[in-house]
C-alpha cells in the first residue's frame, strides 16, 4: 500500500496565533495599571516566533493524513511555499550526517538561552538552566509522542539522546554568552547589574 502524505508547516499557523496574541496584549494595556516595557515586549514576541520556528525545525512539520505504519512506500509532499528553509534545516538536523546534526542541534538552541536570559534576568542562572533542560526534554517528548501517533516524520535513531544533550549545551551556552556580555558591560561602563535587566 502506498499513501501520499502532506507535510504542513506550523510556522504560518503559529504566526497567526502570535499576531492575535500581540493584538490582545496591546489591547490589554488599556486596562493594566502597570505598562509593560516596549523593549521587553518586543523581545518576548521575537522569542515566541523563535519557539514556533524551533518546534517546526525539530518536528519537520505535521503530516496529514495520519501515517500508517503498514505503508511500504510513503510519499511526502510539502503543502506550502513557507516550507523551504525549515525543510533544509530539518533534514540537516534529523536526517543528515551525525556530525552535522550535532552542530545544528547545538547552534539552534543558543538563541533559546539568549532569549531566556534577557527575559528572566541574568541573576537567575539555576532557574534558566533548569528551564533549558526541561524545555529540551519537553520538545524531545513531544516529538516522540507525535511520531508515535503518526503525525510527524519518523526520524527516531540512536543519536536522539546525544542530540538532546547538545540542545541543552546550546541553550546553556546562550545563557553564558549573555552573562559574559553583561558582565563585560558592567565592568567596562560601571553599570549596576539591575540596570542591565529590562
Amino acid at each position: 500500500m502506498t499513501t501520499t502524505y502532506y507535510v504542513y508547516n506550523i510556522v504560518p499557523i503559529g504566526l497567526i496565533f502570535l499576531l492575535i496574541y500581540i493584538f490582545i496584549d496591546l489591547f490589554m494595556d488599556y486596562f493594566r495599571k502597570e505598562k509593560k516595557s516596549n523593549l521587553k515586549r518586543f523581545i518576548l514576541y521575537c522569542f515566541i516566533f523563535y519557539l514556533i520556528s524551533l518546534i517546526q525545525i525539530n518536528l519537520g512539520g505535521i503530516t496529514l493524513p495520519q501515517q500508517n505504519s503498514n505503508d511500504i512506500n510513503s510519499q511526502f509532499i510539502a503543502s506550502n511555499e513557507w516550507y523551504g528553509i525549515y525543510e533544509g534545516l530539518f533534514s540537516k538536523i534529523s536526517i543528515g550526517s551525525n556530525s552535522l546534526g550535532i552542530i545544528y542541534n547545538l547552534l539552534i538552541f543558543i538563541p533559546f538561552g539568549i532569549f531566556l536570559s534577557v527575559l528572566i534576568g541574568i541573576g537567575n542562572l539555576k532557574k534558566q538552566i533548569f528551564i533549558v533542560i526541561l524545555s529540551c526534554i519537553g520538545i524531545g517528548f513531544l516529538h516522540l509522542l507525535l511520531e508515535w501517533f503518526g503525525l510527524v516524520l519518523k526520524t527516531t535513531n540512536g543519536m536522539d539522546v546525544l542530540y538532546m544533550a547538545f540542545n541543552i549545551i546550546g541553550g546553556v551556552l546562550g545563557i553564558f554568552i549573555v552573562k559574559l556580555v553583561f558582565e563585560t558591560l558592567k565592568s567596562k561602563y560601571f553599570f549596576n547589574k539591575s540596570k542591565l535587566d529590562f
